[in-house]
């Protein structure tokens, strides 16, 4: 999320952001990136931002995390929660699990 904001606050160009992005990793994030780049079958170049941010929620977010912070997503209600309040609930459960909707349409009919 923090570098998401920095890439826009600098205007950061999309062919930049993974080099960048990965400079920055330490410990086993790091590893897990050398493992990446030493695999004879990865096409760095093919790589994009969301492709590695794909990788990366991959690697270190677990499925069963997902499938709760959908079902969690799913079965939100505004309840005695301010539009605000629960707008913010819905966008950050959304941020984690943004394969659970297509398009707008779909965003509006699970908000």
């Amino acid at each position: 999320m923090h570098m998401e904001k920095l890439f826009r606050d600098t205007f950061v160009e999309e062919r930049d952001r993974v080099w960048l992005a990965t400079h920055f990793l330490d410990g086993e994030a790091y590893r897990w990136w050398l493992d990446i780049q030493d695999n004879l079958n990865t096409d760095l170049a093919a790589i994009t931002w969301t492709r590695f941010k794909e990788l990366l929620l991959a690697h270190y977010f677990p499925t069963s995390v997902k499938r709760k912070m959908e079902q969690d997503l799913r079965s939100l209600r505004q309840d005695e929660r301010t539009v605000a309040e629960y707008e913010r609930e819905f966008s950050l459960l959304l941020h984690c699990v943004p394969f659970v909707v297509r398009d707008d349409e779909d965003k509006a009919r699970i908000f």
